[in-house]
């Protein structure tokens, strides 16, 4: 499949279809918080290089996260995003990697767009398709958002990364 027809077709889906992917549970998925979390953080490690992991363990232990507006944010991500979404069988890390660009470039999510374009290169996303990606956005999100995302992605992935 192209990726163009894959992110528009996986954008269509996602956007019409999401109450009922909420309530389906494939019998294979972490049942309990417990699980969720620990399937969610071996999820994460596969995305983020050492490095990346080295600085998020580096910042969460230098920070007192009780007096943080929204300090659960990080674990709820895990358990529910990483650990119930990622963890779905149906799409590889990279398609889903492929979906979750096109939808953070469409929205402006610039915070998030800023990890996403790194695990895009540890799953195997080449620069080009990037672009692609960039380009595909570009006519259903908007040139403002396209510019943006090349914006990002160009400061995070410099020449050579």
């Amino acid at each position: 499949m192209k990726l163009s027809h894959l992110l528009t077709a996986a954008t269509l889906v996602l956007l019409t279809a999401a109450p009922a992917f909420a309530q389906s549970t494939p019998a294979n998925l972490p049942d309990s918080i417990a699980a969720r979390r620990a399937a969610g953080q071996a999820i994460v490690e596969k995305l983020r290089t050492p490095e990346n992991a080295r600085e998020s363990a580096k910042r969460s232990a230098e920070t007192d996260t009780s007096k943080i507006i929204g300090n659960e944010l990080s674990r709820m991500a895990v358990e529910n995003i990483f650990g119930g979404i990622w963890t779905r069988p149906g799409l590889s890390l990279r398609d889903r990697e492929l979906v979750t660009l096109g939808l953070l470039i469409a929205q402006r999510a610039n915070s998030e767009l800023v990890p996403h374009f790194e695990i895009a290169r540890n799953v195997g996303i080449t620069r080009e398709e990037l672009s692609e990606i960039i380009y595909q956005s570009a006519a259903y999100a908007g040139m403002p958002a396209a510019h943006n995302a090349r914006d990002i992605a160009n400061k995070v992935l410099p020449p050579g990364k």
